[in-house]
């Protein structure tokens, strides 16, 4: 009898070790609880770690969806009390049992009168517990006791591996995703390559054609002046690539730094006093190459625009990084530049870089001039969403 019944324990074990769904995983295992040992109900108790609590995952029988609504405390209950101390149970009374939860019959309207609890433990960690309630004919014996121990090994041992194959079809997913958005970054840097430098150089080009065949000497200053400026734009430009590509796992403080140096080396010649305020509160703090070259040539055009048209004396920067979004502002106390009579290409440039990372871009002046950009995260390209689907 006792051979028969071990080899019912394999079958079932094997069983529930067919698939790594860990959903099935738990569904067979209380099927097989509740068959091994003629059981009228049967649950499957799994232990919440950060909470503190247990919780009914699985059950057999009438009230089982009620059963799941219901959490108890560490050592709660006949349950509480085997995953407390990671010993296996029988109680034939349960009402007289003062370690029984009562509640949950009052709760349920089921009668508990008998049943067997036992540890679901891996690697000496409890997982949860592995409860049969309930025995159709008699009462529960050692003999049912053991053969839910060998079940619950079973159990344990699946739902680790459901866990951990889980685990790495996330990693994985997360990997190729990754790998997706790197893609897709680069090739939006490549776009921005050819035509930010490449309509730089096409304009140095005509410039230095018009300047060759001006007859005028003040024309070929302007015209040199021109090149002089479009030169310095397509270094800057450069050395924005060169830092993207270099900074793929780069992080904001690496970001507020770069913010630094390019803004001591820009506003101290002209005698602008610059502050940068910076919270980084994001628990993973790379920034993203695609995100950081943004970011950064919001930054250059906005220093940039002050220089040449704001009579700046001082200029904050505010930088606030949460698990949301980025928050962004940039502000002067200089004459104020409304929308209407912004000059240049400035304004446009930054509004353009804001929508192509999904980010709201606006600006106020009333004195001075300041512009705010807010970008959630993770980052999205509004025109590439089917391309984060994976």
């Amino acid at each position: 009898m006792v051979s028969g019944k071990l080899d019912t324990v394999m079958e079932m074990a094997a069983l529930i070790s067919s698939t790594l769904d860990a959903r099935q995983v738990r569904e067979r295992a209380i099927e097989a609880a509740v068959m091994l040992v003629a059981a009228e109900a049967g649950c499957l108790i799994l232990i919440d770690e950060k909470a503190k609590e247990l919780f009914f995952e699985v059950t057999a029988g009438k009230q089982g969806e009620i059963l799941k609504l219901i959490r108890l405390k560490r050592g709660e209950g006949i349950a509480g009390w085997v995953a407390e101390h990671g010993v296996p149970l029988t109680v034939l009374d349960a009402a007289n049992d003062s370690r029984f939860c009562s509640q949950m019959d009052r709760i349920t309207g089921f009668i508990t009168k008998d049943m067997v609890c036992v540890p679901v433990t891996f690697k000496g960690r409890t997982l949860g517990v592995l409860e049969a309630i309930n025995k159709k004919s008699g009462t529960f014996t050692d003999q049912d006791k053991k053969l839910l121990v060998t079940l619950a090994n079973q159990v344990a041992v699946a739902l680790e591996n459901a866990r951990l194959y889980e685990e790495n079809i996330c990693q994985f997913k997360q990997m190729v995703s990754e790998e997706k958005k790197h893609r897709r970054e680069k090739e939006k840097l490549l776009k921005d390559l050819h035509d930010g430098i490449g309509g730089i150089t096409t304009n140095i080009n005509l410039m230095a054609q018009l300047a060759l065949k001006s007859g005028s000497t003040s024309d070929m200053i302007k015209a040199l002046a021109t090149i002089t400026d479009l030169s310095r734009e397509g270094g800057a430009e450069i050395r924005s690539f060169m830092n993207g590509f270099e900074n793929r796992e780069a992080n904001w403080h690496e970001l507020i730094s770069e913010f630094r140096r390019f803004a001591n080396s820009i506003c101290e010649p002209h005698g602008i006093s610059f502050s940068l305020n910076a919270i980084i509160l994001h628990e993973d703090e790379k920034v993203g190459m695609y995100l950081y070259m943004t970011l950064f040539r919001i930054f250059r055009e906005a220093l940039t625009n002050i220089i040449k048209h704001a009579d700046a004396r001082k200029v904050d920067v505010r930088l606030t990084v949460t698990e949301e979004g980025v928050t962004f502002t940039v502000c002067d106390d200089g004459v104020g530049i409304g929308e209407d009579n912004a000059i240049g290409r400035g304004l446009a440039n930054m509004r353009m870089r804001a929508d192509e990372i999904g980010g709201a871009f606006s600006m106020d002046s009333d004195p001075g001039t300041s512009i705010h950009l807010r970008v959630p995260l993770p980052l999205q390209f509004p025109a590439d969403e089917e391309f984060y689907s994976a």
